[in-house]
């Protein structure tokens, strides 16, 4: 004769179970996905520091270069001090010389006396 009808029972049973799996699948996908979020966070923040650190560092070499310029301008301005201070010693000798020599000379036997004539 003609095929028994479902069991109405059963059938609720199989829909149920099938929608049990397609739960079960969708949860684990949902945990396998905060899991890699989770992970990309850690990254993310592990990135973060490593740049701060980067940062920090480059600001830090920064400030020393800076230094070590400032430093150096200003050993250059001593050393120029310096040396037009010691131009400045050697002119005034000249001129305390060039003095010496033309005051000697007057008292001597004045201008005539072949002191300064060529």
């Amino acid at each position: 004769g003609p095929p028994p009808p479902p069991d109405p029972q059963r059938v609720t049973a199989a829909h149920d179970e099938a929608a049990a799996r397609a739960q079960a699948a969708h949860d684990a996908q949902a945990a396998e996905s905060a899991a890699q979020l989770e992970n990309l966070k850690v990254l993310a923040t592990e990135r973060a520091a490593a740049l701060s650190a980067a940062q920090a560092a480059a600001s830090e070499e920064s400030a020393r270069l800076r230094s070590e310029l400032t430093a150096a301008r200003e050993a250059e301005s001593r050393e120029a001090a310096k040396e037009a201070a010691a131009l400045l010693r050697a002119q005034r000798a000249e001129q305390d010389l060039a003095l010496r020599e033309s005051r000697e000379c007057g008292a001597r036997r004045g201008p005539s006396a072949g002191c300064g004539a060529s």
